[in-house]
């Protein structure tokens, strides 16, 4: 086999899984392989570089490898798996509708049907990976055989030496990730309010788009001047990566309380940038935030306040997280991430 393409159901800068198959395609490439990305949807500037699904027949030969990134349903991947003698299957993971149903309906639609298309693959896939043990052990619930954890392919940010933390003072908390409620904005909105009610003025910082729920957005901006900490919120919106990584070094703690994650980039970007985490246990962030942060099995809001300063006041317990921080550095490197894929190609003799 010469040739291993990917087929995905959108593209876009500064999403994880276009810099997934970006990066993927160059190491392709750097093995001898063919390789191109194909997507149904994408934004304008990838135009060139990431192909329109529809033209897979016409560009790919039957027995090109097809590797289907799915993360929702997407016609692109029926049209490269009828085309393809061989598919592998990469899940990205699919938020429940569940959590998305009051708030942002139509993306609640678009997951409630992929997550019921996802077993139609199960018995057409010569190999079934996944970002996270948690996401592998959603496909292995569906009868997916073998299913391997890869982690993700990313270009770390450039933080230029090891970021300079401020001791003193309030914490200063950062949260990346696009404004959606399964990653629960609100409830840091209302831990910031808990801390705000001990009188201490912690800050925090959200960077990521809100175009998928604008109504979430206004609850947000709502309960914030409720509660009496709008000014001590910034709401950023999507940024470029230079700009991420100012806020990543300006902030001396990141906090994550999602309810549903099946890898988290930005908990990696966190360790990269040194900073210190306070995250609720839920999907795949224990195995990607491992010993470099404190975990909550619970998040009302006096408790994470508790956590959060507990953090950003002991000394013994972040140089624990510091420690840490390689561990999970050296497990989720590229070249690491990159090593597991090639093996799993090798597998199923694409290499």
């Amino acid at each position: 086999m010469a040739a291993v393409h990917q087929i995905a159901a959108g593209a876009a800068p500064r999403d994880a899984i276009t810099n997934h198959l970006i990066a993927s395609r160059a190491l392709f490439r750097s093995w001898g392989l063919e390789s191109e990305i194909f997507a149904e949807a994408m934004d304008p500037s990838l135009a060139g570089d990431v192909l329109p699904a529809r033209d897979y027949p016409d560009r790919t030969s039957a027995d090109d490898l097809a590797i289907l990134h799915y993360s929702i349903h997407s016609s692109a991947f029926d049209i490269a798996a009828k085309h393809a003698d061989r598919c592998a299957f990469h899940y990205h993971n699919i938020t429940p509708a569940s959590y998305l149903w009051r708030y942002a309906p139509l993306v609640a639609a678009e997951c409630a049907r992929g997550r019921a298309q996802l077993p139609a693959y199960r018995d057409h896939v010569a190999a079934s990976w996944a970002d996270s043990r948690f996401n592998a052990q959603e496909l292995t619930t569906l009868g997916y055989d073998g299913v391997q954890s890869l982690g993700i392919l990313r270009t770390p940010l450039s933080f230029g030496g090891a970021a300079e933390r401020d001791p003193v003072g309030p914490p200063r908390m950062l949260f990346v990730g696009r404004g959606i409620p399964n990653k629960a904005q609100h409830d840091l909105i209302f831990a910031l309010a808990a801390l705000h009610e001990e009188r201490i003025p912690a800050t925090l910082t959200l960077v990521g788009s809100w175009d998928a729920s604008p109504c979430y957005r206004d609850l947000c901006t709502t309960l914030a001047s409720r509660l009496g900490v709008n000014h001590y919120l910034r709401m950023l919106g999507s940024i470029d990566n230079e700009a991420l990584a100012d806020e990543y070094r300006a902030a001396n703690l990141f906090v994550c309380l999602s309810d549903h994650e099946g890898f988290c980039v930005p908990a990696l970007e966190a360790i990269d940038a040194d900073l210190p985490i306070v995250a609720y246990a839920a999907g795949a962030l224990p195995e990607t935030v491992g010993g470099a942060g404190l975990l909550l099995s619970e998040k009302a809001p006096s408790l994470v306040a508790e956590a959060v300063m507990e953090v950003h006041e002991n000394a013994a317990l972040r140089g624990s997280f510091a420690d840490a921080r390689t561990t999970q550095r050296e497990h989720f490197a590229p070249d690491a991430v990159g090593n597991r894929l090639k093996t799993a190609l090798a597998e199923i003799g694409a290499l």
